[in-house]
């Protein structure tokens, strides 16, 4: 048995509810006695913690439990606690829910959500797992291990976008979900605002992301500058292959043209029987790729804006045996460890198996003790590869040679895997060349931390002036705009009247707070935004905008309202500044040396 979801909405906050963006669900009732509840919560914690990804160590190291509260235990209170639990598992920055009502029929609930597909499959997995606690259900245990399995490989795709959001968090910088999945952010206020997709930026360039996805492009192109590359040839047969392969010379690399993440991948092939094999695996990714082989280790080289970032050597995958478990069971073990660091798993597949294979083992060997197992001969990381940080024992001439390459590809944030007997060597007498150049390369470090110090450098995180009037008829409004256009001329204003830019009339369709804040502080032109709010907008709908600058307060004579009461206080705590008025003259004075003030 399990509740239903019968309706849910969003409010994005911060609203009188909640100082954080809450998904509201009405799910119907299933009515239970307190103490079977309590059997239900202790079945789900045991369910949680047997089935808690190791992944989730990285990002979730306590397992939440219910908040204490005199309440008393309901369906929702478990549900809500479930659907933050696993947004946060994958590493989403939750933690806020609340049992909204209880009614006869029905129970609401609010949870805190960052991204709304999210949110809503983790309330259905949520919905799942409550009814596998019943004690009468079947193989509970392992249904939820698969549920939660699928509920975390579906949301792998947002591993990235989790981390930049748990940065934004940490560093208070304000951030909209452009498309409402995810996958597009933005990050800082008005002419201040950086987008985000994947690791791609606002300034990656689309021309020279296409060109480095084109293997054989990138190459020449690095070639023409004197930059060393391996020498290719596009095949579409295998006899074309083999011809390349010959004319080449072996050993020869062979690839697909235009993947990545060393899908299908074959290094140091020897033979036209090896040539064979590694041409029908790549085929089916489409033109496909044979290249000299660069001898050598494999280095990741990660430059941001034209500077080298991070340095750091790749290994392929392989276990280390204790001689005692057999390579099936030691790959189990490194694949926990890797969860732990939020790395790939290590896969066993045909292409391991071969690789053992003519090592004269199989899946069931049990290797002595600190015998060394290679699995793969490609290092990529997401194919169970492992790292070492090399970046302060580099030789210059390597460094330098980096930062040329992504300049000439005119790459913003790039990973260029770098080939060569020794980095600390220079490239000009061991050799050494640059196999792919790889745009928006994933981050494993610090590159986050190092773009948002770059884009918003300062105290003002990524803030512009924005400046909020609460409950006012108007004429206020309407005299701070005026001063604003005399000393912000790129500001934008949202009024009862319509959407102002620059001093013109944009939108002039009504609008309430959420809709207009949301125009004022992202416009992209601003350096500065004036929001006129009301009580009844912000209970409804939230405000909009994590904070104001300055908060003006218009003081009325007849006193406020309960409603009114929470607004201000809402507003007040949002606030780096309060500034109470009687008038437009009084406006004016009091923000007239706030106005003409430098500002970022």
């Amino acid at each position: 048995m399990k509740p239903t979801l019968q309706k849910q909405f969003w409010i994005a906050g911060p609203s009188l509810q909640s100082p954080r963006p809450m998904m509201h669900a009405e799910l119907g009732h299933v009515r239970e006695s307190e103490e079977t509840l309590k059997e239900r919560e202790a079945r789900l914690h045991h369910i949680l913690a047997q089935c808690r990804p190791s992944g989730a160590d990285f990002f979730e190291p306590d397992l939440p439990t219910r908040p204490a509260s005199d309440a008393p235990l309901t369906t929702g209170r478990l549900i809500a606690g479930m659907v933050v639990t696993l947004q946060r598992w994958i590493g989403f920055p939750v933690s806020h829910w609340a049992v909204v009502s209880t009614r006869e029929t029905a129970e609401t609930i609010a949870i805190e959500y960052a991204v709304k597909p999210v949110t809503i499959n983790a309330l259905a997995l949520a919905l799942h797992l409550y009814e596998l606690s019943d004690p009468g259900i079947p193989h509970a245990d392992r249904q939820a291990a698969k549920a939660i399995g699928q509920f975390t490989a579906k949301s792998m795709d947002l591993r990235n976008v989790a981390t930049y959001l748990r940065l934004a968090r940490r560093l208070n910088i304000p951030w909209r979900d452009l498309r409402q999945d995810g996958h597009f952010l933005s990050f800082g206020e008005g002419h201040l605002a950086q987008r985000v997709y994947g690791n791609f930026t606002d300034r990656t360039s689309t021309i020279s992301a296409s060109l480095s996805t084109n293997k054989n492009a990138a190459a020449r192109i690095l070639q023409s500058h004197g930059i060393p590359a391996p020498h290719q040839h596009v095949v579409a047969t295998l006899e074309a292959a083999i011809q390349a392969a010959r004319a080449l010379g072996y050993p020869v690399v062979i690839k697909p043209l235009g993947t990545d993440k060393g899908t299908a991948v074959s290094t140091g092939l020897m033979n036209e029987a090896a040539v064979k094999q590694a041409y029908n695996a790549a085929r089916a990714h489409g033109p496909v790729l044979v290249e000299t082989h660069l001898p050598g280790e494999h280095y990741r080289l990660t430059v941001i804006d034209g500077k080298l970032h991070t340095a750091r050597h790749q290994i392929p995958a392989h276990v280390i045996g204790d001689g005692k478990t057999d390579i099936t069971g030691l790959v189990a073990g490194a694949n926990r460890a890797r969860a732990g660091q939020n790395l790939w798993p290590i896969q066993l597949d045909q292409m391991t198996d071969d690789f053992i294979k003519n090592a004269g083992l199989t899946r069931t060997s049990i290797p002595v003790d600190e015998q060394k197992v290679a699995l793969r001969s490609q290092s990529n990381l997401v194919l169970g590869g492992s790292y070492e940080i090399v970046t302060d024992i580099m030789h210059p001439d390597n460094k330098w040679l980096a930062e040329r390459a992504t300049h000439v590809m005119g790459i913003d944030v790039a990973g260029l895997d770098f080939l060569c007997p020794d980095i600390a060597k220079s490239y000009l007498e061991v050799g050494g060349g640059f196999c792919e150049i790889n745009v928006t390369p994933a981050f494993m470090f610090d590159e986050r931390e190092y773009l948002f110090d770059k884009w918003f450098p300062g105290p003002h995180q990524g803030r512009i002036l924005t400046i909020g009037i609460l409950n006012d008829g108007g004429t206020i409004a309407s005299e701070i705009a005026a001063q604003m256009l005399q000393t912000h001329p790129h500001f934008s204003w949202a009024s009862k009247q319509g959407f102002y830019v620059d001093g013109s009339l944009a939108a002039k369709e009504p609008q309430d707070n959420f809709a207009g804040t949301q125009r004022a502080w992202s416009e992209p032109s601003s350096t500065a935004a004036l929001m006129e709010l009301n009580t009844q907008d912000i209970a409804r709908h939230g405000l909009g905008i994590d904070r104001l600058a300055v908060l003006v307060l218009v003081n009325k004579s007849d006193g406020d309202g309960p409603e009114t009461a929470a607004a201000t206080g809402l507003l007040k705590s949002l606030s780096s500044r309060v500034i109470e008025v009687t008038g437009p003259d009084d406006a004016r004075k009091k923000l007239e040396a706030l106005l003409t003030a430098p500002t970022n």
